[in-house]
């Protein structure tokens, strides 16, 4: 019964967000994202590719997706956690077992508008970003157009990252540096248990 009552929740959410769609697009979707409780729903149903496993908090704000979210890409099991910032004017990759914590924004383009920068060089520019296996991007974390995160990097509370950082590796500061080295014969299995990432 229970099954039952939720498919039929499901189905009347789908027709509310294919209205909101209808009416005003994908920033009106954007906007329910902002409150949603069934954020991995949402971004599904709008074109982002979600692995198995992955857990998405509420809260995720959105900004500058064409059509849909189709440039989104996350793995399986990882999690995404609340407030985060995803800008995706270009493609943004996370992939499995990898961590995006509190409040961390992804920047995959710049802008200056019609700012008398633009015409001192400063002209839109915009690239991927890539979150790597198991890597981990701390509180507050702001990651730039792209920038590539190894493989089991960790990237500390606060950091400004602005180019690739390298993997199994510890990076902090603004602008981000490397602070420490990992050891890459580390059991890739325990460290998933320790996350709770495993199914």
């Amino acid at each position: 019964m229970r099954r039952i009552v939720a498919k039929i929740r499901t189905w009347f959410y789908d027709r509310y967000l294919d209205l909101i769609y209808h009416r005003r697009g994908i920033e009106g979707i954007n906007q329910v994202m902002v409150r949603t409780r069934r954020p991995k729903h949402v971004l599904a149903k709008f074109g982002a590719s979600i692995g198995a496993g992955t857990i998405i908090y509420p809260h995720i704000f959105l900004h500058a997706a064409h059509k849909d979210y189709s440039n989104l890409s996350i793995g399986r099991h990882c999690r995404i956690m609340r407030d985060c910032f995803l800008d995706l004017t270009d493609r943004i990759e996370v992939e499995d077992e990898a961590i995006v914590g509190l409040r961390v924004s992804v920047i995959t383009h710049l802008n200056v508008g019609r700012s008398a920068l633009r015409q001192m060089g400063f002209a839109d520019e915009s690239a991927p970003v890539r979150i790597g296996r198991g890597a981990v991007a701390c509180t507050n974390t702001v990651i730039l157009r792209g920038v590539n995160i190894g493989e089991y990097a960790l990237v500390g509370a606060g950091a400004v990252v602005t180019r690739d950082v390298e993997p199994y590796t510890v990076t902090a500061g603004n602008p981000a540096h490397v602070i420490r080295r990992l050891d890459e014969s580390l059991q890739t299995d325990l460290i998933y248990d320790t996350h709770g990432l495993k199914e």
